[in-house]
C-alpha cells in the first residue's frame, strides 16, 4: 500500500490529465500502454473513488497515512492522490503485475 501512496503522491503531483496519470501508472508498473478497456475502466474507478473520498473524508485522511516514506515537500491534491492511490492498487493486485514481480 506504501508504494501505491508514494507513487499516486508523485503522480499526481505532475499537470497532466487524469487519464494520462492512469497510463503513467500503467507504464510504470506493467511497463506497457493500458488498452483502451482498461484505461476507460481504471478512470471510472478512480472518478469514482474521488467521489467516495469527498464523501468520507476521515477515511481519506487515513488512507494517506499509510507508511513511512515521506510525502512529497509540495502540496499534493489529497483527493486526487487517494483515489490515484486505490487505482494504483488495483493495478498492481492484476494477474500482470503479480507475475511480473
Amino acid at each position: 500500500m506504501e508504494a501505491s501512496r508514494v507513487l499516486a503522491e508523485n503522480i499526481s503531483l505532475q499537470q497532466n490529465d487524469l487519464d494520462e496519470k492512469i497510463e503513467q501508472a500503467f507504464k510504470i508498473i506493467l511497463v506497457r500502454k493500458p488498452s483502451k478497456f482498461e484505461k476507460t475502466k481504471m478512470v471510472e474507478y478512480c472518478m469514482k473513488q474521488q467521489e467516495f473520498f469527498t464523501e468520507n473524508p476521515d477515511l481519506l485522511k487515513s488512507t494517506l497515512e499509510v507508511g513511512e516514506f515521506e510525502h512529497p515537500k509540495v502540496e499534493v491534491d489529497k483527493l486526487e492522490a487517494g483515489a490515484l492511490m486505490k487505482t494504483i492498487l488495483v493495478i498492481y493486485n492484476l494477474e500482470e503485475a503479480i507475475t511480473r514481480t
